[in-house]
């Protein structure tokens, strides 16, 4: 009988120290399993700690290990924020500086936003302020949410300009051979709009 006291006694101090770790420590841990599954592309486990990135899972980058410099609470959640670097897919080293928005869930902790995991293609330059998709203080979950518009209205925008320049063109026969354009169609047009590094 003393025997199993102890050994219960023993597995109480085990369970007792393991649910004594601090929100923000079991939050760091949610948002390094989550690294984790990225950086070794298993979606699944990805998605058990950042739910949100099952929509945009295949626009996440392939980010290292995070290495965290804060963590605090604010409010009901806990804001991790760190650095990951790591070689992306041309070897080209890249240090990324993350910030995470953590909540404690039934099951444990999960992320619900995050800030520098998304980024547009470079080509569109402001393109997305300009046109009010998103703002300098959109985080992933919204970049993440409206990329393919924003994309697809660029791209309807770059269309319909080259269509005027062509109408334009037509008016002025003189005026191609002019500037160097051909008049036989969209495809014989350089296109101005260069095609993003992601679709």
């Amino acid at each position: 009988m003393t025997r199993f006291f102890t050994i219960f006694s023993v597995l109480l101090t085990i369970v007792s120290l393991v649910s004594c770790k601090s929100p923000i420590t079991k939050a760091s841990e949610t948002v390094a399993a989550f690294a984790s599954g990225v950086a070794t592309s298993d979606s699944v486990i990805a998605v058990k700690y950042y739910p949100a990135t099952k929509d945009f899972y295949s626009l996440l980058p392939q980010i290292g290990e995070i290495e965290i410099t804060e963590a605090k609470e604010v409010d009901d959640n806990i804001v991790i924020v760190g650095q990951s670097s790591y070689y992306d897919k041309k070897s080209v080293f890249i240090q990324q500086n993350l910030t995470f928005w953590v909540k404690k869930a039934e099951n444990g902790f999960v992320i619900f936003d995050s800030k520098g995991l998304l980024e547009l293609p470079k080509e569109l330059k402001d393109f997305p302020y300009r046109v009010g998709a998103i703002d300098k203080h959109s985080k992933d979950v919204t970049i993440g949410k409206y990329y393919n518009r924003i994309i697809g209205f660029f791209y309807y925008e770059c269309f319909k300009n080259q269509i005027s320049l062509i109408v334009e063109l037509k008016k002025f026969p003189g005026l191609g051979k002019l500037i160097g354009v051909r008049q036989t169609g969209i495809a014989q047009l350089k296109m101005n709009c260069l095609l993003p590094s992601k679709m």
